[in-house]
């Protein structure tokens, strides 16, 4: 720190502890020779005046070298004077501030629906999303033009329905012959003869069992 500095950071710790318990700070004696000797150093280029560096030596024990939280020093305090309040009260604004325009970046949606990615503003979300979309069509469309065809390969061919024939249908006795499905007629006929039998005299059978009827 130049001597400037230790001057006015010693002038500031002594207005701020005001332990001569001045009703004006500035007016505590301690206050105004180091408001003197700020003003000698910061003339010295022209008068050639320097400070008494021995009398400096003895403010800093005097004072010590914990400074008010305002300076934003190392060591420092928590001052009760109005700059210290302030200072604090600005801290706590621009924390809250800082907070809230997170909260509202994240609540106007300017982060992409498509990746994820958070764009400063709208402006730059809309620019983003032109490319993003792009690349999802392009990887959307390589997908299908691998998948579809390979789909198709492997589709299963339709089984076929099977025909059943009339006699397939009927009741076979143990002497090899087949009995006719209407209950009136009850008739029995060798496996060449039935299937014309059948047609002529059991109409209602072949509708029950999908058969068509001339």
């Amino acid at each position: 720190t130049s001597v400037h500095g230790q001057v006015f950071n010693l002038h500031q710790i002594v207005v701020d502890k005001n332990e001569e318990k001045c009703e004006q700070r500035t007016c505590q004696k301690l206050a105004k020779e180091m408001a003197n000797m700020f003003s000698i150093a910061i003339d010295s280029g022209k008068t050639g005046c320097s400070i008494d560096q021995t009398r400096l030596r003895e403010i800093q024990k005097l004072v010590g070298s914990t400074y008010p939280d305002y300076l934003m020093g190392k060591n420092s305090y928590q001052s009760q004077s109005i700059l210290g309040k302030l200072y604090r009260n600005a801290l706590e604004f621009t924390k809250k501030r800082s907070s809230d325009s997170t909260v509202k970046v994240l609540q106007n949606g300017v982060n992409c629906n498509v990746c994820g990615r958070i764009c400063k503003n709208e402006r730059g979300l809309r620019t983003h999303k032109r490319s993003c979309d792009k690349k999802k069509k392009e990887t959307e469309s390589k997908i299908s033009s691998t998948i579809i065809p390979q789909a198709e390969h492997m589709k299963t061919p339709a089984t076929p329905t099977p025909k059943f024939r009339i006699i397939d249908r009927l009741m076979k006795n143990p002497d090899g012959e087949y009995n006719c499905p209407n209950a009136q007629c009850g008739k029995t006929f060798k496996p060449q003869g039935i299937t014309p039998h059948v047609k002529s005299c059991a109409k209602e059978w072949l509708k029950q069992n999908g058969f068509s009827v001339d």
